[in-house]
């Protein structure tokens, strides 16, 4: 999957989750995949639980 495909994918998935998310899950799924998108290593437990305590 090219980067350009990833993006219209993630920002039609915005679009949608825009009303049901709140501003702060968006933040952290957004830096998730930005991470994932740069090639990013995967998310650890340690990674996910930080984001859920923010």
């Amino acid at each position: 999957m090219t980067r350009n495909v990833l993006n219209n994918l993630l920002n039609r998935l915005y679009g949608e989750m825009a009303i049901a998310l709140e501003w702060k899950e968006k933040l952290v799924l957004q830096r998730r995949f930005t991470a994932l998108s740069r090639g990013a290593r995967k998310y650890h437990a340690n990674d996910i639980a930080s984001d859920a305590l923010r």
